[in-house]
């Protein structure tokens, strides 16, 4: 047999263990057994028929069919597509999109019902937590909280610098690149956590051999006891690191909006690995994404939840009352999830 033949029958067997991960990975039941329909990616990019028999989504989800095509419409020349260079790195914001539904003008997501004038701002910062692409502009976390401060503060006006992808270190960079258009008393509020647990980028990071020998020990059992405590022990490490260099970048951009007045407050935000009790549909969606990625996650959360730091607000208990359950994915919820948020950054804010 010749090198090349052997070749060619090592791609075979790689490309049939390749099939049975996936399909291995894609089986998901609850539970009691009973299969349970969940997204298994984010969920904007799945189909509607899909979304809408979710268990989040609701009458009161703010999601519908017509909004839900023009979304993922947007979602082609959406993510990422201005980038602005600076000395300290790349500023990324969202491409203006205006539909019936969906809308992001000038870089920022929409906000409705803001008023005409206005004496103080708000800008909320994120990822696409903060962006709200699975809910139409109504139904954000800014136009929920801009209805919320309607009785309160009617002269404030509330701004969505989120961006779908986007990590804190990346919208810290955004943050201290416009805080001079901020005014004393003016609040800036980051959402932070679901992105900055060092998983957006460390699959990059691991060894070619890692990676192989992680799927192999997924099929055979046997090699669990080394492989996967490696990647368990990798895992830890990146999101360590992750957490390090955010704090010391939310630090920085606090310190920089104290010396110019303006009110800064970083939220460690909820996610489902955060909630304390699990539905049945909500451990469903924790086992499609798997140990590795909630590993990754809680390892992070320790650190952040370790800090005393007096403008760093814990809400990862944010959605422990919601039922039915708020949550698409682990991370993205519907308008229900959005208006827990805001009302969390309402008590910052009055």
């Amino acid at each position: 047999m010749s090198v090349s033949q052997i070749f060619l029958i090592c791609i075979g067997v790689l490309a049939l263990l390749e099939v049975f991960y996936r399909v291995a990975s894609g089986l998901n039941e609850s539970p009691s057994g009973q299969e349970i329909l969940v997204a298994h990616t984010n969920a904007r990019y799945e189909p509607y028929d899909l979304v809408s028999r979710l268990e989040a989504v609701t009458k009161e989800s703010g999601i519908h069919s017509a909004f839900w095509e023009e979304m993922q419409v947007s979602m082609k020349n959406q993510l990422f597509a201005t980038a602005t260079e600076t000395t300290e790195g790349l500023i990324h914001d969202s491409a203006d999109y205006e539909g019936q539904f969906f809308s992001t003008i000038n870089g920022l997501r929409t906000t409705t019902d803001q008023p005409l004038k206005y004496d103080k701002s708000v800008g909320l910062f994120g990822g696409s937590t903060i962006y709200c692409y699975e809910t139409e502009d109504s139904h954000t976390v800014s136009s929920h909280l801009q209805r919320l401060l309607k009785d309160s503060q009617p002269n404030t006006i509330v701004r969505n610098f989120g961006v779908a992808g986007a990590g804190a270190i990346e919208r810290c960079r955004k943050i201290r690149h416009v805080v001079s258009t901020f005014t004393k008393s003016d609040d800036i509020i980051l959402l932070f956590g679901d992105n900055d647990c060092g998983w957006l980028n460390y699959r990059a990071s691991m060894s070619k051999t890692l990676k192989l020998s992680i799927r192999i020990a997924k099929l055979w059992r046997s090699l669990e006891l080394v492989t996967l405590k490696s990647e368990s022990k990798f895992a830890r490490q990146h999101a360590a690191a992750a957490a390090k260099h955010t704090l010391e970048e939310i630090m920085t951009t606090y310190e920089l909006c104290k010396r110019n007045g303006v009110r800064f407050t970083a939220v460690l935000q909820p996610n489902i690995y955060t909630k304390q009790e699990l539905c049945p549909y909500e451990s469903a969606v924790v086992k499609v994404f798997g140990a590795r990625h909630k590993k990754m996650i809680l390892s992070a959360y320790e650190i952040y939840r370790s800090q005393t730091l007096d403008f760093v607000v814990r809400a990862e208990d944010g959605f422990d009352n919601t039922v039915p359950s708020v949550f698409l994915d682990w991370a993205h919820v519907e308008s229900r999830g959005n208006k827990c948020l805001a009302n969390i950054f309402l008590k910052i804010i009055v």
